[in-house]
């Protein structure tokens, strides 16, 4: 089902009235906003005691997305599906954090292999995050030590993040700044080329707690980190798909040609999307718009050949192929070939 596939059973099911959907529909996607307030209660929970670890050991860190936009946007935090944390942590106190998630019953779950000096170098020098789950209520956690997998995609965000943290009154935990925050959670939509609607939603509710400053500020942030196009193709994919407002401060950016460039992009991302959950490498003209797509996002210098590699190599593969440290851009041309061997086992 589509909404499953786009998580947005229970926003679906609070406007099942203005939508007339049948009965049985409405009851199955009432569900969904049942289990979205356990898990948030749960992540509240998690978070309570992170919270009491973390200062204890003065480290940095944030919360982004998923909760903090759940909170601060929605008209109740359980019609946003959340299924796991997502947590920025200073990267020199990245091993301290992951000891203390140990100590509070999580195990990491990705990457699965033993994470050796050199592994580990090359894999956070590919990746942005290790992923956590603890076994006896299911909570799921990632521990970012950059915002996204491509360091020239948000540098100065990623350099500079503890500046831009606040504590709200109505929220205990450490969040970013609204317009520093609005503009990372616009690239995380956007280098996954908007395959879930429930990104999109987010926008276009946080568009709507804009004021006028708000908007003016997240203007100024946007062009300071080198992605209006960006932000301007998810601007008018909202004002398309679901009849967001877009304030004028930020209007003239889903004009220009580059954003609409990206738009027709992302559309066709997510027509290839819907059929199969996601078209692999066999797809060429998946690959191909996909390529087109990240390669576009960003006019920071460096990007687009980090992009380059990031689509080619597989982190994962590091568990495979060991590699010194600093060596892991190898995997640019060692994973396609053991993508096509993976291939050809499976036609054999």
């Amino acid at each position: 089902m589509l909404v499953e596939r786009h998580r947005v059973g229970a926003l679906v099911a609070a406007s099942s009235t203005r939508l007339n959907l049948p009965p049985a529909v409405v009851d199955a996607l009432a569900e969904d906003e049942s289990v979205n307030a356990a898990n948030y209660l749960r992540s509240r929970a998690v978070l309570d005691r992170l919270e009491a670890r973390f200062s204890a050991e003065a480290i940095d860190w944030a919360v982004l997305k998923g909760l903090a936009i759940a909170e601060r946007y929605y008209e109740r935090p359980s019609l946003r599906e959340m299924i796991d944390v997502d947590l920025l942590v200073d990267r020199d106190r990245i091993a301290d954090a992951e000891r203390i998630l140990a100590d509070e019953g999580f195990e990491r779950y990705h990457p699965r292999f033993e994470l050796d000096a050199a592994r580990r170098a090359n894999f956070m020098a590919l990746h942005s995050a290790f992923s956590f789950i603890r076994k006896r209520d299911g909570a799921q956690l990632d521990l970012h030590w950059r915002t996204v997998q491509n360091p020239r995609f948000l540098p100065q965000l990623d350099a500079g993040w503890r500046d831009h943290v606040v504590r709200r009154e109505d929220r205990p935990w450490p969040v970013l700044r609204e317009d520093v925050h609005f503009t990372y959670v616009l690239v995380h939509g956007a280098k996954h080329g908007w395959a879930r609607l429930k990104w999109l939603v987010d926008i276009d509710h946080m568009l709507a707690g804009l004021d006028a400053s708000g908007a003016e500020a997240l203007a100024q942030c946007i062009r300071d980190n080198a992605i209006p196009d960006l932000a301007g193709a998810a601007f008018n994919l909202c004002e398309k798909t679901l009849g967001s407002a877009i304030p004028p401060a930020l209007a003239a950016l889903s004009k220009s040609e580059g954003a609409n460039r990206l738009r027709a992009l992302s559309l066709r991302l997510i027509e290839h999307d819907i059929p199969h959950g996601g078209a692999g490498l066999g797809d060429v003209g998946y690959l191909a718009t996909r390529i087109r797509h990240s390669l576009g996002l960003s006019s920071n210098r460096g990007y687009r050949r980090q992009a380059l590699l990031l689509e080619l190599a597989r982190p994962t593969d590091l568990g495979a192929v060991p590699l010194p440290a600093g060596w892991g851009g190898a995997l640019a041309v060692v994973s396609p070939l053991m993508a096509l061997g993976r291939t050809f086992r499976r036609s054999a």
